[in-house]
């Protein structure tokens, strides 16, 4: 008979009732022309069965010599290209799948990209914090250095102001210095001479010496 997937036999119990339905049982023939006969569907079962261990390869050439109509429980391998296909009940058609080694390399490639990403985004996480730490010293340090740069204004406004005073006294002796040499000398001029000395104190004096 033609290859198939697993067949259930037909079962039944003591009193002759069928317990479960089977593509052959109690009447079926040992052997006949159509092969279907109950050696025929055990020789396929255990061919099932050998499939099964062998997790149900079929080899064909290349893809084109896939059956027209596909197993549904059979593992088609391309010896040509090594893709394994698969028949879809449903669709009427193959579909094509990696092997299970090429699904493991795949699947390992893709935990491990998986853990690089993960170990990427820890570090770029810490980078964050670090830049955040970063950011509030900076944020820190320039309060600290406007604060240095309001003293620094205070203190160069009182110096200002205190050169402003000094500057003014300066000046208001000059004056006084003017005022008195002005008049020193109306006095000279009217009486005499004027001596100049330097009294013991150091200081710069001057007194009129009158005339007769």
């Amino acid at each position: 008979m033609k290859k198939q997937t697993y067949q259930p036999p037909e079962l039944r119990d003591a009193s002759n009732n069928i317990v479960q339905a089977g593509t052959y049982g109690r009447y079926t023939p040992l052997a006949n022309a159509d092969n279907t006969g109950v050696l025929d569907y055990i020789n396929n079962n255990l061919e099932a069965l050998y499939d099964m261990i062998n997790a149900h390869k079929n080899y064909v050439a290349s893809k084109t010599d896939l059956p027209a109509t596909g197993d549904a429980g059979t593992i088609y391998v391309a010896s040509d290209t090594g893709i394994w296909y698969g028949w879809d009940a449903v669709k009427k058609a193959y579909v094509a799948y990696s092997d299970p080694r090429t699904a493991a390399d795949e699947a390992k490639a893709s935990e491990t990209a998986a853990k690089a990403s993960e170990t990427a985004a820890a570090a770029s996480q810490k980078a964050a914090a670090t830049s955040e730490t970063n950011a509030s010293k900076s944020a820190t340090d320039a309060a600290n250095a406007s604060a240095s740069a309001g003293t620094s204004a205070t203190s160069a406004a009182s110096s200002a102001s205190t050169a402003s005073a000094k500057l003014d006294a300066v000046n208001s002796a000059s004056k006084i210095a003017t005022d008195t040499l002005a008049q020193a000398q109306k006095l000279t001029t009217a009486n005499g001479g004027l001596s100049v000395y330097v009294d013991s104190d150091g200081h710069l004096c001057y007194r009129i010496i009158a005339t007769a």
